[in-house]
């Protein structure tokens, strides 16, 4: 455990990836639309006051899977699970009537 970052203070879990584990990201943007993109873990990001950058407590870099400029990816905290789900979310999303695009937009 660490303390919150901008306040120095409290606990705060830290997770910490192997690398190499495959992953996907996931984001429900309205009720009806749900964001994802699979990639791989390749380290995790030292983020303690004075050691390391500034940000969330669990970071890491990922290379993402059919992602071309990650500089599209939005917002922050997204869902991360381990292992690629691409298929589960699919068939999930057509069960659900929920529309699933591609985390840079777009129908996968």
């Amino acid at each position: 455990m660490s303390s919150h970052h901008e306040a120095g203070f409290g606990a705060v879990p830290q997770v910490l990836f192997k690398d190499g584990q495959p992953a996907t990201l996931w984001r429900f943007l309205s009720p009806g639309s749900l964001m994802i993109a699979t990639g791989t873990i390749l380290h995790n990001v030292e983020t303690q006051p004075g050691g390391g950058v500034r940000g969330c407590r669990t970071s890491f870099v990922m290379e993402m899977d059919d992602v071309r400029d990650v500089s599209d990816i939005r917002a922050h905290h997204k869902i991360l699970t381990c292992g690629r789900h691409l298929h589960t979310a699919r068939a999930w999303a057509g069960l659900s009537g929920v529309q699933l695009e591609h985390v840079v937009g777009g129908p996968v």
